[in-house]
């Protein structure tokens, strides 16, 4: 059994990567927690040319030099 972690957002815009996740609907703090619901936020986040990287390692360099400290709880 397949199960999605992600789905696409049908929503367009014209000021995102276009490849934006949705972040489902929690009936529980163990739910929202879970790693699908964390990563959503970060992930829209990205600037398009992070997230349309045209290799996983040109990926990887544009990612580790993004500030995802607002993303951080302390």
């Amino acid at each position: 059994m397949l199960i999605a972690f992600f789905t696409l957002s049908d929503y367009v815009s014209t000021r995102n990567s276009g490849v934006k996740l949705n972040k489902t609907r929690c009936c529980s703090v163990r739910d929202a927690n879970f790693f699908s619901n964390r990563i959503v936020n970060i992930w829209n986040a990205l600037p398009h040319y992070i997230v349309q990287a045209c290799s996983i390692t040109s990926f990887k360099r544009h990612l580790s030099r993004f500030n995802i400290a607002q993303f951080c709880i302390m």
